[in-house]
């Protein structure tokens, strides 16, 4: 046999094996849960590198063209395959530390995350989904717009799933200022920054952002993310007492501030309000805020009287989208009343997203 047939032999012997291969990739789950999408990589990467090496046999018969062809046909197809094995690993979350009655760590999009042992919900939700499928669209216009050495605030950090990003993208000689009203988030969130080493740069602090510094009752919720302020109808909650403060007293004026995500069910208004000096001060803000007319109406704010406030200081209004995360709407104060459930972006640069 000479070494064309021998090539040709061992290239429709590969072939079978790459579709042996490539067929075990919706077993993905299974496998790596067992430890074993390292072994499945490993394979994979073998047989690349065996159908790379037939590429130097060196023979001039005529067969040589399309068997070439052949092998790079499966080297790319093995190729892709291995990227997508890669990925999909990535997305799925792995369970670093677990008990009844301790916090959970999970590792999901680069990030280890602290989970408290009371919110099932939570941790049911990133076990099946990687971190950035938490508010696609608010993540992306943080990558863009946070700076290395910004001052960032996130009122309203629950467990920290968007404050770790926040703090991470501003590096060691930024500023991240984080409120939380709940005792057991707070704990969660500053667990979760010293654990990926950005607790440097961080401060959290136990209350919720209001209109004015003091005491308030707040409604939390079995499931977190939606405690608030403000009492909803048809949701169980327990009356808890909580210091509130104003981003004004927090902050000191001579800390130039140039993000603020606000995200507190509601009560964002009341935190525009306790802002007043913040957003005179520092004209090149941007703030990205939740926001939801019904929310709003159940604070006692009527959601177009508040938009009116906020274009008449000067900013531009766009609406954040999570099915097209580069694709920010340009809004205006007709569309106050009827945006629920979403994120708008506010800067006084109009161009912003020209």
């Amino acid at each position: 046999m000479n070494k064309t047939d021998e090539a040709i032999t061992t290239l429709y012997s590969l072939s079978r094996k790459a579709d042996e291969a490539i067929a075990t990739l919706h077993n993905l789950s299974r496998k790596a849960d067992e430890g074993k999408a390292d072994e499945a990589i490993a394979t994979l990467y073998s047989l690349g590198e065996k159908l790379d090496s037939l590429l130097v046999i060196e023979n001039s018969d005529s067969q040589r063209q399309s068997f070439i062809r052949e092998i790079d046909r499966l080297d790319g197809y093995v190729g892709y395959h291995i990227d997508k094995l890669r990925e999909l690993i990535e997305r799925k979350s792995s369970i670093l530390c677990s008990s009844s009655n301790i916090d959970v760590i999970i590792k999901t999009g680069g990030f280890d995350l602290v989970v408290p042992a009371r919110e099932a919900g939570l941790f049911s939700y990133f076990i099946g989904h990687n971190l950035n499928s938490v508010e696609p669209a608010v993540r992306e216009a943080l990558r863009r717009l946070i700076k290395p050495g910004d001052t960032v605030v996130d009122g309203g950090t629950n467990i920290g799933a968007i404050s770790v990003e926040m703090a991470y993208a501003i590096g060691e000689h930024g500023h991240f200022l984080g409120f939380e009203p709940l005792p057991h988030l707070v704990d969660a969130v500053r667990k979760t920054l010293g654990l990926n080493g950005l607790s440097k740069q961080s401060r959290v602090i136990q209350a919720a952002l209001s209109d004015q510094k003091g005491d308030l009752t707040f409604y939390a919720a079995d499931h977190s993310p939606i405690s608030s302020m403000f009492e909803r109808d048809g949701i169980k909650t327990s009356s808890v007492h909580v210091k509130s403060v104003t981003l004004d007293d927090a902050i000191g004026p001579d800390l130039r501030v140039d993000l603020v995500r606000l995200d507190i069910e509601g009560a964002e208004p009341q935190a525009w309000q306790g802002m007043s000096r913040i957003l005179s001060q520092n004209q090149d803000l941007i703030v990205i805020m939740a926001w939801s007319a019904s929310h709003f109406h159940r604070s006692g704010k009527d959601p177009s009287v508040f938009m009116t406030q906020i274009l008449r200081s000067g900013f531009s209004a766009w609406r954040l989208i999570d099915e097209a995360p580069n694709q920010p709407v340009r809004i205006g104060l007709e569309d106050a009343a009827s945006l629920e459930e979403t994120n708008l972006l506010f800067s006084r640069n109009s161009g912003l997203y020209a």
